[in-house]
């Protein structure tokens, strides 16, 4: 008799436009194979069981159940983007199986799992590898407990690589025109103990790590994949080993050199070290952006969720490094924390722009994950939290969610919309500011040159300047009816009715890059007017600021290449005639392509490419100032 095994990971898929063509990309069951990769080493396991399949996109339930072969065991890894989908799927497979053992584990699951969905067999709380193990030495001898728990596995050598064994090659060969995202280790464990994450509640905080041979094979596995296309690094913190980490972020970088790999996602360490300086250039191709992970500025919020982040002279080294080897960032913010308030939440949102270009804002709103300490219901109380469940589907739009009637399997977060610090309009008046104001305003550009000018010519500091812009945007007849939109729409997620609506064009932040760009010209004039009431400056310049500003910003009338003379050095905004070569990072053709696909207008954002470039010609006078410094020098 047969003794087959599913196992799932179904995660995020979503439609790319990546080497000239258009295709489906999701991420590769890393999770699952592990479990089998070290069960199968055993040979009472590997003969008596067989794994059929791996499973990550997400399909119409009845696809799947119909296919399946007499499963004897069902296997679900399960986080905040599949839960919902995993239950249905398991309840049929249970309705056409009554024998087949559902089993559930991931960092969405605890033994409340057990209490609420009783068709569930058993769950694995933690790592996997070794319980899964004995899971299944127990479904042999018929004694399947309810709950496998065990301490943390402390030698990670002994867990064999799912890349190296060739558990992926019948899932990648059998989709040959998706492309695929690769997860690895180097180590296992968080440190810290931040309060709204399930990290280091779930591994006990201790690291471990997995030596650089077996990653040295992985590396070698990916090269021979056409369509890997990216990596995700799942180490909470990259980089805490310092050289170790370096020599790992060396091969790593062998994926995308001599292999397919054109991008990789990863969570640096929370503490500065000089070895980042050299880890960054080699994880960012293309000088695709890292993250820079501070959640808040706050101090008090920072207190209460357990969290110390890099001091404010190691960030803005961070960032004048990036910038000086144009490497874009991203600050990455959660929204609704305890203690943070809304003219907090602006000081954090405005602390230090002028240290760094195109700031990118990745904005969170803080969910609340089942097995965090946040989660806990005296915390809840302490900080007056009070959460919706809101319903949307994030696949991004691919691979389908359809139920057995093709009815949507809505995913839900239990979402923060308010503490006893911040209510649920000033959370919405916060997330706006964040998205439209400092993003696609400042971050895109648009009022960049403005801003710089406040802050460094007339001592205007960052948070009086966009509070005055937030106000004449709003009262905007244009820009305010697309601010009024977002802020209706927001008003339905803090009342949890967000629907896929929620997702569609003009609405969700990522596509309000079309409209913005749009009103381009609008929010210029009003990030200048905003300069002038603050500064009381004369109009000559006020009209050069200007001037300088939509010269500043790609459009499809410029020319891809054109000289323009400033009123002000770029570098210092010093009032001092300077003469520039412009140059658009983009041809006409490549806006209008990127402009009518999903999320492109976004990662033009991201890789600063609606900037233009801008050389400074020399002059007489300059010149011959170099050639005194040159003798001087000699």
């Amino acid at each position: 008799m047969a003794h087959n095994i599913y196992l799932s990971q179904f995660c995020q898929s979503g439609l790319i436009s990546a080497r000239g063509t258009s295709a489906i990309k999701a991420w590769l069951p890393y999770s699952v194979a592990c479990l089998w990769a070290y069960a199968s080493q055993f040979k009472e396991i590997a003969d008596y069981y067989t794994v059929k399949e791996l499973l990550a996109l997400k399909e119409p339930i009845d696809d799947i159940v119909n296919r399946l072969d007499n499963p004897s065991i069902f296997g679900f890894s399960c986080y905040v983007w599949n839960f919902n989908y995993c239950i249905a799927l398991s309840k049929k497979v249970k309705e056409n199986y009554p024998n087949c053992k559902i089993v559930f584990g991931g960092p969405h699951v605890n033994k409340q799992t057990l209490d609420e969905h009783p068709h569930i067999d058993s769950i694995i709380i933690a790592e996997g590898e070794i319980n899964f193990k004995q899971l299944l030495e127990d479904c042999i001898f018929g004694n399947l407990q309810k709950i496998y728990e065990r301490e943390r596995i402390t030698d990670l050598t002994i867990l064999p690589s799912p890349y190296s064994m060739g558990l992926f090659d019948q899932i990648i060969d059998s989709n040959p025109t998706m492309y695929w995202s690769a997860m690895i280790e180097t180590n296992r464990g968080c440190p810290y103990g931040c309060t709204f994450c399930d990290w280091g509640s779930l591994t006990a905080s201790k690291v471990f790590k997995i030596g650089l041979d077996r990653l040295q094979d992985e590396i070698d596995y990916m090269k021979t994949k056409p369509t890997i296309y990216e990596i995700g690094i799942g180490d909470a913190n990259f980089g805490i080993f310092k050289e170790r980490d370096l020599e790992a972020a060396k091969i790593i970088r062998q994926a995308i050199d001599q292999g397919p790999v054109e991008r990789i996602f990863l969570s640096y360490a929370k503490k500065f070290n000089e070895e980042l300086y050299e880890i960054i250039p080699l994880l960012s191709p293309g000088g695709m952006a890292f993250n820079v992970s501070l959640q808040t500025q706050t101090e008090a919020s920072l207190k209460v969720i357990k969290r110390k982040n890099l001091p404010k002279e190691d960030i803005a080294k961070l960032v004048n490094f990036a910038n000086d080897n144009n490497i874009s960032y991203e600050h990455e913010y959660i929204l609704g924390l305890p203690l943070e308030t809304k003219e907090s939440w602006y000081e954090t949102m405005t602390l230090n722009l002028h240290e760094g270009k195109h700031k990118t804002v990745d904005v969170f709103v803080c969910a609340i994950l089942p097995n965090s300490e946040m989660a806990k219901e005296e915390y809840r109380t302490k900080y007056g939290i009070k959460t919706v469940n809101a319903n949307f589907d994030i696949n991004g739009g691919g691979g389908t969610t359809s139920g057995t009637n093709d009815n949507l399997i809505s995913e839900t977060h239990e979402t923060v919309i308010g503490t006893s610090t911040m209510s649920s309009s000033e959370l919405i008046d916060c997330w706006i500011f964040s998205y439209l104001v400092i993003n696609h305003t400042y971050g895109v550009g648009y009022s960049y040159i403005a801003t710089q000018m406040a802050h460094k010519h007339f001592n205007i500091s960052e948070l009086t300047f966009f509070k005055e812009l937030e106000r004449r945007m709003y009262a905007d007849s244009d820009v305010g009816k697309q601010l009024q939109l977002y802020q209706e729409n927001l008003s339905n997620f803090t009342e949890g009715n967000v629907t896929e609506a929620w997702w569609s064009d003009s609405i969700l932040e990522m596509q309000n890059y079309k409209p913005f760009f749009k009103l381009k010209n609008k929010i210029m004039q009003l990030s200048v007017d905003t300069l002038g009431a603050l500064s009381g400056c004369d109009q000559q310049t006020l009209d050069n600021v200007l001037a300088l500003q939509k010269n500043y910003i790609f459009d499809l009338s410029q020319s891809n290449s054109f000289e323009f003379t400033s009123q002000f050095d770029l570098d210092t905004f010093a009032q001092t005639e300077t003469k520039y070569k412009i140059d658009t990072k983009l041809t006409s053709k490549e806006f209008i392509t990127n402009r009518w696909s999903p999320g492109s207008m976004a990662q033009l954002h991201v890789d600063q490419k609606l900037v233009n470039s801008f050389v400074k010609i020399p002059t007489a006078r300059t010149k011959l100032e170099q050639i005194s410094i040159d003798l001087v020098t000699e």
